[in-house]
């Protein structure tokens, strides 16, 4: 009798330390960069270029960077120039308009001089799509975000960020996130969270 109860309650053991290893797979985080000399403070206005949009959908870019001005914004960390005016500026000043996403120092200095800011920010979106996993389609997102310094054409800050959903515990359906548009959001404010990590 004392025996099975032991036997029940090793293998009750077995299986949570089973569960909390598949729970946990996968769950490395983003992975972020910050320049040794920079103190984050002192980037309290900036410019947000389009992101550049590696995904099969067509429109991610223009989504993920709505989405994630809009976290910007949310936190009140930063001022950020108006996203149109932005954009028209930077397709007057940058050598190839924003689709080349391969600017020299002296043009990044140019645009943020003109703007009035600090940084600029830049992003790629490299995953933004439905995968299945059984029956079920769940969206994933993935995007790299960089902060580069106006005076000095470096990049002060990157981050990249990949978030599945699907179920967070197996069997049970809690906390799911099933549209593209909320796992976006998601990663976009895990991401705003974490500008000078």
């Amino acid at each position: 009798m004392i025996g099975d109860r032991i036997l029940k309650a090793a293998n009750w053991w077995l299986f949570g330390a089973a569960w909390i290893l598949v729970a946990s797979a996968g769950c490395g985080g983003p992975r972020t960069y910050l320049h040794p000399d920079v103190d984050i403070s002192y980037y309290q206005r900036l410019g947000v270029l389009p992101f550049r949009n590696l995904s099969n959908d067509r429109l991610a870019g223009e989504k993920v960077t709505g989405i994630f001005v809009t976290e910007l914004l949310v936190r009140h960390i930063f001022e950020v120039v108006e996203p149109g005016q932005f954009r028209r500026m930077a397709r007057e000043i940058l050598p190839g308009g924003l689709e080349s996403g391969e600017w020299k120092a002296e043009d990044i200095a140019r645009l943020g001089t003109e703007a009035g800011v600090q940084g600029i920010i830049t992003g790629t979106v490299r995953e933004y799509e439905m995968i299945r996993i059984g029956q079920t389609a769940y969206p994933l997102v993935t995007i790299d975000v960089e902060l580069i310094d106006v005076e000095t054409g470096r990049v002060v800050w990157m981050i990249s960020h990949t978030r599945r959903g699907g179920p967070n515990l197996p069997i049970i359906s809690v906390g799911e996130t099933f549209t593209l548009g909320e796992m976006a959001q998601k990663v976009c404010r895990d991401v705003v969270a974490r500008i000078g990590d």
